[in-house]
């Protein structure tokens, strides 16, 4: 396995395994994750970016991602593809791939840290907390797709995608 494989690898076991650990946190969570990027694993995609989203949605995550470039003054690239900046949309793609099955959000934070913070920061300030109401049949501890939607113009809406209702003991 390409170096670049076995560390993509490794790190969407460690995010599917954080999510899996905030499992044991009762309630709504919010994660943010800044990262230089993880390179997309051999294999089918559903392999390893479904057990993310599984993950996250069992655990009540909303994941806010901030990709940070890495600097290339003089480090040895990781060779997956011809050029440097193949080599980046590899290590961007990756992250990118896990946060949408998470169904998270994505900033490339290019230019100064500072505002992709506060954007982070602004969406946090202006959320609200929403239930849904379940049916019996829903409380099987599987993942369930749900979509939330407002008729206000101009309004962007984060919410996650799925939830897991956990069977009642």
């Amino acid at each position: 396995m390409k170096e670049s494989c076995l560390r993509g690898d490794r790190s969407l076991r460690a995010l599917r395994d954080l999510g899996l650990a905030l499992q044991k946190i009762a309630g709504p969570k919010i994660v943010l994750l800044v990262s230089g990027g993880t390179p997309r694993p051999d294999g089918s995609p559903g392999r390893w970016y479904a057990p993310i989203g599984d993950a996250f949605a069992a655990a009540e995550v909303f994941l806010y991602t901030m990709y940070v470039e890495q600097p290339e003054f003089g480090q040895a690239r990781y060779g997956t593809s011809p050029t440097g900046a193949q080599d980046r949309l590899a290590e961007l793609e990756g992250l990118e791939n896990a946060t949408s099955a998470a169904g998270g959000l994505f900033v490339e934070a290019i230019g100064a840290w500072d505002q992709h913070f506060d954007r982070v920061l602004t969406e946090l300030s202006g959320s609200y907390l929403l239930g849904v109401e379940v049916e019996p049949a829903d409380r099987d501890g599987r993942p369930h797709n749900v979509t939330v939607r407002v008729r206000r113009d101009g309004t962007a809406v984060r919410a996650r995608a799925r939830y897991v209702i956990q069977p009642r003991q």
